[in-house]
């Protein structure tokens, strides 16, 4: 029976693409960006006269639209010159799938054409979007635009309840793993309805996302992994606020312990500097990864942290958070930043210093590098950061940034060495 709706289903997605061909004038575009990153650490180790770390990383997106119709889409993405020169050294900083990791060259370049779903358009009755597509939920804070899942997507329409005010609802499903989710031990999917609300002096937006995976309870139970995450853009007379959280509890992912102790946030205020010719905005930062707590039997903690790909305006991972201490997600962060241009001119850039607690002790909260694990110590360090970036173009950028990171007494004894670091980033988008 499921053979014979696929096969009902694919053949009538071929005859509207038929048709939609037959019908309409064909559009063909190209979107997609460029980033290639240099970095150069010394000491990650947070040891003097220790081991430095050096690479370049390059990626080239594109994404192609094929525009049927007005009613139907075909949407790719391909992946190209996507290779690291060097070794990174660092396991988190980019999903595995996407990036080598090792010793790369010139002549060693990936292709991939990881992206292929339709998008059709339902008019009153909102779209759907079928196929490995690209999906972006919020701030893209968790629920992240790399996910390569299969994935079925339904937008309802916009709905106005009252003048300037919308509401829209959709529903995401992804397939984990083949199999029956009753019989087969590797078999699982995933699940998240969303609804979406603005106006125009608050965007609110919430979201459930559910993963089942299959036959790992004691009795072949399916375990389920909970994630509720909810995002607040608002604008308190100048100031501008982004924020996010996430809040977990289920089943932590394929296993039958109880997922504890774990919530994230991040909250973003800025404004703009209208009476200074040379600072642009002011910022702060305040974040939450809360991490490995105590142990105890039957229960499984750690924090997921942040996908890697934030939001420009508010990211953190400047130069020594992801590649120093990038698995202690256990840190509460505080980050003032200030943007600066030079008038007339198409250089500006940026000063701020990312002051890190922890949320737990040493000792329950294991990392790449030796902790202290003896004491109650929760003050991670301080990394100040300096960016100057130059505009190529209205979407294009090239930007040095010059970190210093100060370990504090979290750190084993060993490793507080005073840690410099710099990277070189280029981006174009088009």
């Amino acid at each position: 029976m499921k053979k014979r709706l696929l096969i009902l289903g694919v053949a009538g997605l071929a005859v509207l693409l038929v048709a939609s061909v037959c019908l309409a004038e064909v559009e063909f575009s190209v979107g997609g960006h460029f980033r290639a990153l240099s970095y150069w650490i010394t000491q990650p180790d947070l040891v003097k006269g220790g081991p430095e770390r050096s690479y370049t990383e390059q990626r080239l997106i594109l994404n192609p639209v094929l525009k049927l119709s007005d009613a139907i889409q075909v949407k790719m993405r391909l992946r190209a010159l996507d290779y690291i020169w060097g070794d990174n050294g660092v396991p988190g900083l980019t999903w595995g799938p996407m990036i080598r990791t090792g010793q790369g060259s010139a002549n060693d370049m990936t292709f991939q054409w990881d992206r292929a779903w339709v998008h059709v358009f339902l008019g009153k009755y909102g779209s759907l979007q079928i196929g490995r597509q690209q999906t972006d939920l919020f701030h893209n804070y968790s629920i992240a635009e790399d996910d390569t899942y299969p994935r079925y997507h339904y937008i309802t329409p916009v709905f106005n309840p009252a003048p300037d005010q919308n509401l829209m609802f959709g529903f995401l499903y992804d397939k984990r793993a083949e199999g029956d989710i009753n019989v087969a031990g590797d078999d699982g999917f995933a699940w998240s309805p969303w609804v979406f609300f603005w106006n125009p002096n608050i965007t609110v937006g919430y979201g459930v996302f559910v993963w089942d995976v299959a036959n790992v309870g004691p009795a072949g139970e399916a375990s389920n992994w909970v994630q509720h995450y909810v995002m607040i853009n608002t604008k308190l007379g100048p100031v501008d606020i982004k924020s996010e959280a996430d809040i977990f509890h289920g089943k932590w992912i394929g296993s039958w312990l109880d997922y504890k102790h774990n919530l994230q946030f991040f909250v973003d205020a800025s404004v703009p500097v209208e009476a200074s010719p040379y600072i642009d905005r002011a910022a702060v930062v305040v974040a939450l990864f809360q991490g490995a707590k105590e142990p105890v039997a039957g229960e499984f903690t750690g924090s997921l942290g942040s996908n890697e790909d934030w939001v420009d305006e508010w990211k953190i991972d400047l130069i020594l958070w992801d590649q120093i201490y990038n698995t202690i997600h256990n840190a509460f962060i505080i980050r003032p930043k200030i943007d600066f241009v030079v008038p007339d001119t198409k250089w500006g850039g940026f000063l701020s210093a990312c002051m890190s607690f922890a949320d737990q002790e040493a000792q329950y909260n294991p990392g790449p590098l030796p902790l202290n694990t003896t004491g109650d110590e929760k003050g991670i360090g301080t990394e100040i950061d300096l960016g100057i970036n130059y505009t190529l173009g209205p979407r294009q950028t090239i930007e040095l940034v010059v970190g210093m990171f100060m370990p504090g007494k979290y750190f084993h004894e060993d490793n507080r060495d005073t840690t410099m670091g710099m990277a070189l980033k280029t981006h174009i988008r088009f």
